[in-house]
């Protein structure tokens, strides 16, 4: 008896170690430490500069695990690299000394733990002389190292083309920029994610609202409290069942932020000059009333400062759409509606976001579009679909988890 009593304890055991591997929580990369050992004495690239580094790059050495192909762009203080293999990215710092551009950071793979360091350079006679002199280069070669499981290997990027523009396209990060899943330095639906999300080559970010005990919007995905979106085991329960300061001063999200107010996520998206639009996903209907107000007094802010930023509310269902109409004057509240296209025209609202399963549905696009209104999709994470999508489709606007790869397929278009 004690004998199957151990073997069956054993088994127990062994069943939770299975499923704690499984959480994908519990194997977070290690980004390299940012010591910018390289950039030590270097001063910063021009606006000029970073505009002519921009472009779409061939990559050899390096392409067995990056890729035939790279997009370099400026995001922010950076340089972000996105590549078109395993949707990996880089970001990178860079600097200028002596007549060389250097450039620093790390590399990571967004569907895995896999990240190492990277460095390159452009030589004065790889098109650094031209660059930084505000010339566009007719060669542009940036070669470096890349450190993969402790081996530092080389890579090479050589300029192809520009990027591909259109200031009117969103590329719309999930949860403020990414999932917890996803390996981020910053946990979903934080302001720190908010801060960061413009590296990813994001210009949209989609946000959860909920409300606290005492009718606080705050943003949080879920509706009750779990394990993989706060630090906490003795919190359980629904959102709604704490009030805002109880939520403030006990709960902490993955990194260790705390849950934040829609007013605080709507200031982080303010500060962060990438970010033109916030859509805010209603997760049931007695928010929309409560974050109808804060939306308008958002909005005036942004016109007093020049701001050029939306704020879309959200109509996931039809009880959401009848709680949106019901607010006075409910047109001066901008929406966007996920719903058919009967609901969509009654909802007025100036987005149509079908989900990325329905197809193209390139009819439903051009009736839209003679509306003069726009069309997302959601939520497209496949690679090959979202070439499809950007390629054939005529979307406004992705939301996705993997931005770094709408980023590239829209950059790297042709």
């Amino acid at each position: 008896m004690k004998i199957k009593l151990t073997i069956w304890l054993l088994l127990v055991l062994v069943m939770v170690m299975i499923l704690d591997s499984c959480n994908p929580d519990l194997t977070p990369p290690t980004i390299p430490i940012d010591e910018k050992k390289v950039l030590q004495g270097t001063k910063s690239l021009t606006s000029e500069a970073d505009v002519l580094i921009e472009g779409v790059y061939r990559i050899k050495p390096g392409g067995d695990e990056f890729g035939p192909l790279a997009v370099i762009k400026k995001t922010g203080d950076q340089f972000s690299v996105f590549f078109g293999k395993s949707i990996s990215y880089a970001i990178l710092y860079a600097g200028e000394k002596k007549g060389t551009v250097y450039f620093e950071g790390y590399w990571r793979f967004a569907q895995n733990s896999n990240t190492g360091s990277m460095s390159l350079t452009i030589d004065p006679t790889a098109g650094a002389s031209d660059v930084l002199s505000g010339k566009k280069p007719s060669v542009l070669i940036l070669t470096g190292t890349y450190k993969l499981y402790g081996v530092d290997k080389k890579i090479s990027l050589e300029y192809q083309r520009p990027i591909h523009i259109d200031t009117n396209y969103y590329i719309i990060s999930h949860r403020g920029g990414g999932r917890n899943i996803d390996r981020l330095p910053a946990s979903e639906n934080s302001v720190e994610m908010i801060k960061y999300s413009e590296r990813l080559g994001v210009n949209g970010i989609e946000i959860d609202v909920q409300l606290t005990k005492d009718s606080i919007p705050v943003i949080f995905h879920d509706e009750y409290m779990n394990k993989r979106l706060i630090n906490e085991d003795y919190f359980i329960g629904k959102v709604s069942d704490y009030t805002y300061a109880q939520l403030r001063a006990f709960v902490t999200l993955k990194n260790g932020e705390k849950i934040p107010t829609l007013e605080e996520a709507l200031k982080a998206a303010m500060d962060n000059n990438a970010i033109k639009l916030v859509w805010l996903d209603s997760k049931y209907p007695s928010v929309v009333r409560k974050i109808a107000p804060i939306q308008k007094k958002f909005l005036d802010q942004a016109k007093s400062k020049n701001r050029n930023i939306r704020v879309l509310i959200g109509i996931p269902d039809e009880d959401i759409l009848n709680a949106y109409l019901k607010i006075d004057n409910h047109k001066n509240y901008p929406a966007l509606c996920e719903l058919d296209s009967s609901l969509f025209v009654k909802s007025t609202a100036e987005v149509w976001a079908p989900r990325w399963s329905l197809g193209l549905q390139p009819d439903m696009v051009k009736s839209v579009h003679d509306q003069s209104k726009q069309a997302f999709v959601w939520t497209l994470d496949v690679p090959d679909f979202i070439h499809t999508f950007i390629k054939d489709g005529k979307f406004d606007g992705i939301l996705t988890n993997y931005p770094t790869q709408v980023a590239y397929e829209f950059y790297a278009k042709e």
